[in-house]
């Protein structure tokens, strides 16, 4: 039997050159595919953030998109609180109660067209016009902003924690005097009065008719005028000084960090 001559030398060179093959393929490999999971990793990465200050810019663009109307809701309610607390101040100053006189109407529900077209029925279903219309404003505002991501701090997010102090302001009431609002009741009526065909609230003239006519309606709006005269009974006094400077908060918010454009006057520079 021949033995077979075997080339020790030659076969470890050979299985040495395989295997160094074999590991400069895998490290190669190896390097593709880690070159490859980290660029999909930052391409996931740039397009999140790319994604993220787009939702940014939408929230921003959001805000100002309505800004403009809810400022001027804002500055007529503004001037609304205003003649309210000009009329509580005289009174004081006279050491009387500080009473409303345009709130002091008990609202049945049965007035005439005529009622709200009197100095009492216009100024009292006018003012729970204008606070319902402002709330609407924010509902609005609310329903397009309220997904997108925002940052704290964010000229978006500062601008939302103003919204939500004038909201408190209505329905947590100043010192031991609870105010009959709630948070979400104001929300509620600020969607009654939301046209959604037209994305605003509804006119004065259709918030009058719906009180005349719709029973729910008017139901839900009781509240509010009651809330109303309180006020006109010499209640809440500070509440309504707290109210109007967080209006007046929203409407600098808007013109300063929004860019949005101020209005000439203050409310106590024109007539209603």
């Amino acid at each position: 039997m021949m033995a077979t001559n075997i080339d020790v030398n030659n076969l470890v060179t050979s299985f040495l050159g395989a295997a160094g093959g074999a590991l400069i393929t895998c490290l190669a490999a190896s390097k593709w595919i880690m070159e490859a999971m980290l660029k999909t990793t930052l391409d996931l990465h740039l397009q999140r953030t790319r994604d993220h200050d787009k939702s940014l810019q939408d929230a921003e663009t959001t805000v100002k998109k309505y800004g403009q109307p809810l400022m001027h809701s804002c500055w007529r309610l503004e001037f609304t609180f205003q003649e309210i607390i000009d009329e509580q101040e005289k009174h004081e100053k006279a050491g009387r109660a500080a009473i409303v006189a345009g709130l002091q109407t008990n609202y049945t529900g049965n007035e005439s067209l005529a009622w709200y077209s009197s100095d009492e029925g216009y100024f009292l279903a006018d003012t729970a016009y204008r606070i319902a219309a402002t709330a609407a404003w924010l509902q609005i505002l609310y329903r397009d902003v309220v997904f997108l991501p925002f940052e704290n701090g964010s000229a978006t997010a500062n601008f939302l924690n103003i919204t939500e102090a004038f909201k408190r302001s209505l329905t947590t009431g100043d010192g031991d005097q609870k105010t009959l609002l709630r948070y979400d009741y104001l929300e509620g009526v600020g969607d009654l009065v939301i046209d959604d065909h037209r994305n605003c609230p509804i006119s004065f003239a259709r918030f009058i008719e719906k009180l005349r006519d719709d029973k729910t309606f008017q139901e839900h709006f009781t509240l509010l005028f009651v809330f109303l005269r309180s006020i006109g009974d010499g209640h809440h006094a500070q509440l309504i000084i707290a109210a109007k400077q967080c209006l007046e908060n929203i409407r600098e918010n808007l013109t300063e960090k929004l860019k949005l454009p101020l209005l000439s006057q203050t409310p106590a520079q024109v007539s209603r």
